[in-house]
């Protein structure tokens, strides 16, 4: 089976009895995203904290 067909079921799976279509669908959506930011991370296309924390004006 794919990797991307076992985390589907995995996702399904993790969901309430009473989950609905919209439920399946963030889950899967959010998972996604998961894969795409590993993959952004491990290709280089990252940006520092510093960077971030100086757009956004936090400061520790």
């Amino acid at each position: 089976m794919s990797p991307i067909r076992e985390a589907a079921i995995e996702a399904i799976r993790s969901l309430p009895e009473n989950a609905s279509l919209d439920d399946v669908f963030e889950e899967i959506i959010y998972y996604a995203k998961i894969e795409e930011g590993l993959r952004d991370a491990d290709a280089g296309r990252v940006t520092p904290i510093e960077e971030v924390m100086k757009e956004y004006n936090v400061k520790i």
